[in-house]
């Protein structure tokens, strides 16, 4: 590959062959030379130097200019190069006055057509538009990068000085809560100084103060560190709370500080001759049965049966108290009797005769319309009116209904369907909404329980199920060794269970789901099927032993 050069006449007279101008070569100011393929050197006419002191694109004089040799640019073209302008793809070629159209990445330098044809085929070469467009996208690209960068270095900032004043904060809160537990630790310290003082003095006021709770347990009970609690919040309450009132109840605090596995069996009540089915608690304080022997029984504050009530020809299932303090039962005789409770006697208001097998269940709900299911397949919705109750609805159900629970929050009610399916209702227009289908559920009456407004507890047959009742989810399974008859919530940190094994466990709600506390107590040789609370903590269970027992 060679470039021919010769000078006629002063005149320079040039033939290009597959050979660009930025292959020649200074050797010194006035000598040039070009390398053919071997290599060697062909010097050039000195008169050739005029040309290469022209500017390639608009021919001005640059011999003035210290000028890269790569280049033979003026400043103008030479700065319109380097910022990849329009103007600069559109000069032409000095050789052939023809427009750029290509450049050549092994030699960077631009070439027309003609320089194209004539250039070597091994060089890489591609399009000035392609190549300054991509160099544009380029540049594009990195002012993004410089913007976002930007932009994450503010965000960042914020983020930070939000930090420092969430730190600040916090440490006054700190600071604070601080303060004031010291002064709970202070009146404490009171409280029990006169507690043992009246006590030495057998002063009258002993008989409010005894009834005062002790900073001791409330902070053993609220405040333990490995639970997930708020300490703030409880605080606050407890501090707020002693200094409006001074004195503390008890009866409150037996629902948390007393720890049922320490409780001791004080009373045995065997009236029944049959399984007991179901307790419950009066409004006046009284406790009532009702027993596979048709019975119901209602005791006085110190246990001895008061009234025996001998009104159903057999099993009575379930018992209820309504609004109107009446006394409602459900019985295998395929009655519901409504009964008033008379100072020493009773008298049977009303008796209701609609379904068609044994009533398992009945329920009140917060309209005081009275829900009752029935092995015959249905579920009757009765209204409370001036002259009774009066059946106003019937719903055919698949399978018997063990149980109907209300979910006021959320306009629904809840049916356990057989030993299989959880079946929700619309309690406006009474249609089915959902159907947790082989949830494989004990089938007891008392075998479901609102954790909360939100949260379901449904007793199963080696577990027990948690459902969200908003979205219908089954949140958790919790495994346990056999079958799960009864769930009870008496409070927030007093969750009770009990089995076919006649055991009563002791739960915790933590969110949404239970944490097991305890096994507390093998109460029965059978299985309890329900169990009640007095407020002053006292523990009462049933059995299909016979049995009713009584725990402190």
């Amino acid at each position: 590959m060679t470039e021919i050069l010769s000078q006629n006449n002063n005149k320079i007279e040039k033939e290009i062959l597959k050979i660009s101008l930025f292959q020649i070569i200074y050797e010194n100011e006035y000598e040039l030379y070009i390398k053919d393929e071997k290599n060697n050197k062909k010097y050039i006419p000195s008169s050739f130097l005029e040309y290469l002191n022209e500017c390639k694109i608009c021919k001005k004089d640059i011999s003035h200019i210290n000028n890269n040799e790569d280049e033979n640019l003026c400043s103008d073209c030479l700065k319109k190069k380097n910022n990849n302008n329009q103007a600069f793809l559109n000069s032409t070629c000095l050789i052939h006055d023809k427009k750029y159209q290509y450049y050549c990445l092994n030699c960077k330098n631009n070439l027309c057509q003609l320089c194209f044809d004539a250039h070597s085929s091994q060089h890489e070469k591609v399009k000035l538009s392609n190549l300054i467009e991509k160099n544009n996208n380029f540049f594009q690209k990195i002012e993004k990068i410089e913007n976002t960068v930007l932009n994450f270095e503010n965000t960042l900032k914020d983020i930070l000085n939000n930090i420092e004043n969430e730190v600040i904060k916090f440490k006054e809160l700190t600071t604070k809560k601080i303060k004031e537990f010291k002064d709970i630790i202070e009146i404490s310290k009171k409280f029990n100084l006169t507690f043992k003082k009246k006590k030495e003095n057998n002063d009258l006021s002993y008989e409010i103060i005894k009834n005062t709770i002790t900073f001791t347990n409330f902070i053993n009970i609220n405040f333990n560190f490995k639970k997930k609690s708020n300490y703030f919040e409880k605080a606050d309450i407890f501090y707020k709370f002693i200094t409006q009132n001074n004195i503390l109840h008890q009866t409150d605090n037996k629902l948390y500080n007393n720890k049922i596995s320490q409780r001791k069996n004080i009373l045995t009540l065997k009236n029944h001759t049959e399984p007991v089915q179901c307790l419950l608690i009066l409004k006046d304080g009284r406790l009532v049965s009702s027993s596979n022997d048709g019975l119901i029984i209602i005791y006085k504050r110190n246990f001895e049966p008061d009234l025996i009530l001998k009104i159903h020809k057999k099993e009575v299932y379930n018992i209820i108290q309504n609004h109107l303090n009446d006394i409602v039962s459900c019985s295998a005789d395929k009655t519901i009797n409504v009964i008033q409770l008379l100072k020493d006697t009773y008298n049977v208001k009303q008796t209701l005769r609609s379904h068609s097998n044994s009533i398992i269940h009945i329920q009140e709900f917060s309209n005081h319309n009275l829900f009752s299911s029935s092995t015959d397949l249905s579920i009757k919705i009765w209204n409370n009116t001036k002259k009774g109750y009066q059946l106003i609805l019937t719903l055919k159900t698949k399978d018997k209904i063990y149980s109907i629970l209300e979910l006021k929050k959320f306009n629904k009610f809840v049916c356990l369907e057989s030993e299989k399916n959880l079946i929700f209702y619309d309690s406006n227009n009474f249609i089915e909404l959902y159907s947790l289908k082989e949830i494989n559920n004990s089938g007891w009456t008392n075998s479901i329980c609102l954790l909360n407004d939100n949260i379901l507890a449904i007793g199963g047959k080696n577990n027990i199920i948690i459902c969200d009742i908003s979205t219908y989810e089954i949140l958790h399974i919790l495994q346990r060794d056999c079958q799960v008859i009864c769930i009870k919530k008496f409070s927030q940190n007093l969750i009770l269970t009990t089995d076919v094994l006649g055991q009563i466990f002791q739960w915790e709600l933590i969110g949404d789901n239970l944490n097991f506390i305890a096994k507390i107590i093998h109460a029965h040789q059978n299985k309890i099927p329900s169990i009640v609370q007095f407020e002053n903590g006292i523990l009462v269970t049933c059995s299909n032993d016979n049995t009713i027992k009584i725990w402190k």
